[in-house]
């Protein structure tokens, strides 16, 4: 599948795309459930993720008590651990929605990850024309400071959609080449 001309114009603006994670009926399943996505796509990213940060959670939170182990705060966002297993056990805090949780920003950098195999395990790509809506303001600022110095992606899961879907952030033209491969690979696959 080709991108559409409105998607390229709104990918020069803002350097990133989003893919789907889940199926929709997956994605307003029960919040702790662990998804084969969290093994195919979001635990190869962590595993070669120079840093991780979760914005806007709420100390008091079940999604909070959820990572409770693997947080530590760094003053108005929480570093997430990237060491043992962030996932398993850990579920909530990556799944929950409908703003309980706040943004999760994932850095990586560009050479260090398999995208085809990233990808390979998503259901669709596609461009939201508003993408900040999900997302708080803080963790779509570092996203865009981070991928400016050329070197690196960012993932941000957002507060609102939990672990449907995920934005990716890249330098330009790097995002172009991303898209493309994104519509190639994950158009339909089942995770």
């Amino acid at each position: 599948m080709a991108a559409l001309p409105e998607d390229i114009h709104l990918i020069e603006r803002s350097s990133n795309f989003t893919v789907r994670l889940l199926s929709r009926d997956e994605g307003w399943g029960d919040e702790r459930t662990h998804h084969t996505a969290h093994d195919l796509v979001l635990r190869p990213i962590l595993s070669v993720a120079e840093e991780c940060w979760a914005y806007g959670i709420d100390p008091d939170s079940a999604p909070f008590e959820a990572a409770r182990t693997i947080l530590r705060k760094e003053g108005r966002r929480y570093k997430v651990g990237l060491s043992g297993d962030p996932v398993t056990g850990h579920e909530l805090f990556w799944n929950a929605r409908g703003g309980k949780r706040g943004t999760i920003a994932i850095a990586v950098e560009l050479s260090r990850l398999d995208v085809e195999a990233v990808f390979q395990h998503c259901r669709e790509a596609f461009v939201f024309n508003n993408y900040r809506s999900g997302h708080n303001t803080a963790a779509i600022t570092y996203a865009q400071r981070k991928i400016e110095g050329k070197t690196h992606l960012v993932f941000c899961l957002p507060r609102n959609n939990g672990f449907e879907w995920m934005e990716v952030f890249a330098p330009q033209p790097v995002i172009f080449s991303l898209y493309a491969k994104a519509l190639e690979l994950c158009d339909g696959a089942e995770t």
